[in-house]
């Protein structure tokens, strides 16, 4: 595997380089202290996977992003901003590490990319990131699921179900995509303040309720006709939620 370090920081970039030094498949081809220099380096060099330190002044690595017309490398996006907007990373799906380096977590992440991270799904991928930086009340996410992924605007989910260790994501006007993650993985990465867990098998948006029915623990009508149970425990909070949010 064929790796390029791309930081503006020469200890930073021996730091990776010595992390690297205990995979004897990996080999860095190449490295870069700049957008320009990174983008050379990768059209020259063709690598399999990129560690992109997000800031690299006067610019910042997106904007090299936003110039490649396709992306059939791996990246680990490797930052100390968190202003960057780390979320936008996990609704996208893509591996990141923050300054200073952990180095459980640098091993977890280079194993995350090379098991889910597939070629030809890049593109879609690191597009949505790219999305979600310039659109962050818009947001779209990556969907895992058994063939690969699906993308959809979190505004459009209208609730997710559980069902063991996968999660049928109901959406607007769309069939419904069954997720191969649990409800509360889902629910970690959906925008808190219109999403809301109402049972532990039920994370509504909130903006898609039609009617909300007093019965028992309480019950909510959907846009799309389903009617789902609100747990005794949880009435309380989501009427306050309801209160404060709408």
């Amino acid at each position: 595997m064929r790796v390029i370090i791309v930081d503006d920081e020469i200890e930073n970039r021996k730091i990776l380089s010595k992390l690297l030094d205990k995979y004897e498949n990996i080999e860095i081809v190449g490295e870069a202290n700049s957008v320009q220099k990174a983008k050379t380096e990768i059209i020259s060099k063709n690598p399999d996977l990129v560690f992109l330190d997000v800031s690299l002044p006067p610019d910042n690595i997106f904007d090299m992003l936003k110039e490649l017309t396709t992306i059939n490398f791996l990246i680990i996006f490797v930052t100390a901003h968190h202003e960057y907007a780390l979320q936008a990373f996990e609704y996208s799906a893509v591996s990141y590490l923050l300054k200073p380096i952990d180095e459980n977590l640098f091993e977890k992440a280079v194993e995350n990319a090379l098991q889910t991270l597939k070629k030809e799904q890049n593109f879609k991928i690191y597009q949505t990131l790219l999305y979600n930086l310039s659109n962050p009340q818009d947001t779209k996410i990556c969907l895992p699921t058994t063939e690969g992924f699906d993308v959809v605007k979190a505004s459009e989910i209208l609730y997710c179900q559980a069902d063991s260790n996968y999660t049928f994501v109901h959406v607007q006007g769309e069939p419904t995509i069954c997720v191969s993650k649990t409800l509360s993985d889902i629910e970690n990465i959906l925008p808190k303040q219109y999403f809301f867990r109402i049972h532990k098998s039920y994370l509504i948006n909130t903006n898609y309720i039609k009617k909300y029915l007093k019965m028992d623990g309480g019950n909510v009508v959907m846009q799309n006709g389903d009617i789902l149970d609100i747990s005794r425990r949880k009435k309380q909070e989501f009427l306050e939620f309801l209160q404060k949010n709408l």
